[in-house]
């Protein structure tokens, strides 16, 4: 059934005539008559009678009729809804990440994006870099930011910024003196460690393990602010992201400890390699590129 047999038919039904309704859609009268009658064969059903009043529809016709408005309702609605779309007033922006790289990188700059388009729904899966992965190959996301992502031919990497681990403790903590140390120095104190199964403390097992040395006591989380705090109580040494312990440097709550040995970590953007991305992601993606290639965007960060 023809979209535009059906605005000619109801066009017919509205102006009683097939002239008029011809002249009102720039069409010929032929081209009119046509169009009605590909749909009276179409449907098996004589549509339209012509009497002394004009053109009137007949029973079919005015069901035809009814349903054809609520249709010509929707289509606009549709239209209505992409032009939206194309002009970021609605959509849905997906993402996945940790809690950290939630909360330190991904808040600030989703604050800004949110403000200028309110429209814009937003769902963030906080999940370990292994689950990101799952979740894009997925398509339950449109965005990773995963910490340092193995190369794969699924996905497309774009690096975002780089930042280190470092150890933080409580003011008084006896090791507050001490501005630098090595893995097998800290490795005497009882370390607050994110727990296994995450990129990081994948990354931090590594290090140890490379320098032949382990921690002789070990206390594992889920997220970086319970190590935080627990490092405030006094109940041992936290390796954390730099960008993650400013906000307690600035307060004088924690003091930090530069690791010597450890290499620099990476944050990406991960997205698929095959898939288009809505605009909304791909305006979100600006707005991260942008953000990074800031001057010293990661130094500036604190928790919203």
């Amino acid at each position: 059934m023809d979209v535009n047999h059906l605005r000619s038919f109801c066009a017919v039904v509205d102006e009683r005539s097939f002239g008029r309704a011809a002249s009102r859609l720039q069409l010929t009268q032929p081209a009119i008559s046509m169009h009605v009658k590909a749909l009276e064969q179409d449907l098996g059903e004589v549509l339209l009678l012509r009497s002394r009043r004009g053109v009137e529809a007949t029973e079919a016709g005015h069901i035809l009729y009814r349903h054809a408005q609520r249709l010509f309702t929707e289509l606009a609605a549709a239209r209505q809804h992409i032009d939206e779309l194309r002009d970021l007033q609605r959509g849905h922006l997906r993402i996945g990440c940790s809690d950290t790289v939630s909360t330190y990188i991904l808040m600030p700059v989703l604050a800004s994006f949110s403000s200028d388009y309110p429209g814009i729904a937003v769902s963030i899966r906080n999940r370990p870099t292994l689950q990101i992965a799952q979740l894009l190959h997925d398509r339950q996301i449109e965005i990773g930011l995963m910490t340092e992502p193995q190369p794969s031919e699924r996905f497309d990497v774009q690096s975002l910024f780089d930042y280190r681990e470092v150890a933080v403790c409580a003011p008084d903590y006896p090791l507050v003196s001490s501005e630098r140390l090595g893995l097998q120095q800290l490795c005497r104190e009882r370390l607050l460690l994110l727990e296994k199964g995450t990129k990081s403390r994948g990354l931090l097992d590594q290090d140890f393990a490379t320098l032949g040395a382990a921690p002789s006591a070990v206390m594992e989380f889920g997220g970086v602010e319970v190590q935080k705090a627990c490092a405030r109580l006094g109940l041992g040494v936290a390796i954390i992201p730099d960008f993650a312990a400013h906000g307690d440097l600035d307060q004088g709550r924690l003091r930090q400890i530069t690791i010597d040995g450890l290499s620099p970590r990476k944050v990406a953007l991960v997205t698929e390699s095959r898939r288009q991305l809505s605009r909304v992601a791909k305006s979100f993606l600006g707005r991260l590129t942008d953000w990074s290639e800031s001057p010293g965007p990661v130094k500036n960060l604190k928790p919203q």
